[in-house]
Order: structure tokens, then C-alpha cells, then sequence
């Protein structure tokens, strides 16, 4: 999303001394941006916390740490982020 969407526009945007795409272009270029940042950020925090519960409590973890449990968190926390914006 992040490299098909905002990079190239904002490359164009510095580029150019005006805003050449249309108006409500510019909302949705700007909501993309906050949410790729959003989301990076906090999948990085879930990753931190996945390496936390590996390191801390090995075995008792184990049942925590599944792919299932992965796609629940993630798709928690990006409704979540969507939801607020």
C-alpha cells in the first residue's frame, strides 16, 4: 500500500510546484501515509512483544504463539487503527 500509493505521489508532489491530482486525492494520499505508519508501528510492537514471551516464558508462551493467534492480533489491531483515523 505504503510503495504503490504514497511514495510515487509523494515523489510527484515534490516535484512539482502545485498539486497536480485531484483534491480528494490528497485526503486519501494523507490517510494512507498515517495508516502505514500506524500499522508499522505496532506490528513492530507485536513482534516485540511475540520476542518478549519467546525469551521470557518459553514454554508457558507456546500456546499463545500460534499463526491463528497472529492473524487475530493483527487483524485486531488494524481494525482498530482503521476504525480511529
Amino acid at each position: 500500500m505504503f510503495l504503490l500509493l504514497c511514495i510515487p505521489v509523494t515523489a510527484i508532489d515534490y516535484a512539482s510546484p502545485v498539486w497536480i491530482f485531484p483534491e480528494w486525492m490528497c485526503s486519501m494520499i494523507n490517510f494512507f501515509q498515517h495508516i502505514s505508519a500506524y500499522c508499522s508501528v505496532w506490528t513492530l510492537t507485536l513482534m516485540a512483544m511475540d520476542r518478549y514471551l519467546a525469551v521470557v516464558h518459553p514454554v508457558e508462551s507456546l500456546t499463545l504463539r500460534s499463526p491463528k493467534n497472529t492473524i487475530i492480533a493483527l487483524v485486531i489491531i488494524y481494525t482498530i487503527i482503521v476504525a480511529t483515523q
